[in-house]
């Protein structure tokens, strides 16, 4: 566990909790994103190497922001 917070985007409140984890000799960080939408619940999830994670994150940053439920 590295951190977690409640963050209102868009009018919207998301969840966010950051762990990191190992894999045979790979070191791992998983951000899981939660949001709800009435009795509706999604999970976005992104798991990805340490040496990728400040390459990557800020993709899944936006996409996070920017998802709609339709």
């Amino acid at each position: 566990y590295i951190a977690q917070s409640v963050d209102n985007i868009n009018g919207r409140d998301i969840a966010s909790f950051s762990y990191a984890w190992t894999r045979g000799d790979y070191q791992l960080y998983t951000v899981d994103a939660l949001l709800i939408d009435g009795s509706d619940f999604y999970v976005l999830s992104f798991t990805v190497t340490q040496e990728a994670y400040d390459m990557l994150y800020p993709l899944f940053e936006q996409m996070a922001i920017s998802f709609q439920i339709l």
